[in-house]
């Protein structure tokens, strides 16, 4: 807490007014990791577009919300959720929030009938961490939003029209 309000250019009492703990500050972390890539989902945009632009604009608002600072808030989203069950579990509900949303959107479109919207955004946002995790333990950087996610939703098309990726 001591090293977070230090960066933050706060005391050590303000960051503690706001959060009781580091756990706290975490959850409150991947909360706000949450909010923010589905803020950038405003469903209005959404609506109308064919399926691969859908997924396009979809993947890339998680990709470009884990790619701050060099996927640093990842990075220890990763390492304190992989040792602490509670904080790896909100990990996870977040990332199945954001699905849901992809999920529900999906399912009211005529040409995904009889396909499972739910798994196919579930691997789509499993694809998103990958890929980030692979460029974190890289050291190479985050990828690129844009490409990274044209070359997912190809991946789940083929998985769409095909049965196969």
């Amino acid at each position: 807490m001591r090293a977070v309000a230090r960066q933050a250019g706060l005391a050590e009492g303000t960051l503690y007014h706001h959060f009781r703990s580091k756990d706290d500050l975490l959850l409150g972390l991947f909360s706000a990791l949450g909010e923010q890539a589905q803020a950038s989902l405003d469903p209005a945009d959404l609506d109308g577009l064919n399926l691969r632009d859908f997924l396009r604009a979809f993947l890339a608002a998680p990709l470009v919300a884990l790619a701050q600072d060099d996927a640093a808030l990842l990075r220890v989203i990763l390492s304190e959720g992989l040792i602490r069950r509670e904080l790896g579990q909100a990990f996870a509900a977040g990332l199945a929030q954001t699905a849901g949303l992809g999920a529900a959107a999906l399912a009211a479109r005529p040409d995904l009938r009889g396909v499972d919207t739910a798994e196919l955004i579930r691997v789509g946002l499993a694809l998103v961490l990958g890929f980030t995790l692979e460029g974190a333990l890289n050291h190479a950087g985050p990828p690129d939003a844009e490409s990274t996610a044209a070359l997912i939703a190809d991946v789940l098309l083929a998985r769409v029209h095909g049965g196969r990726a």
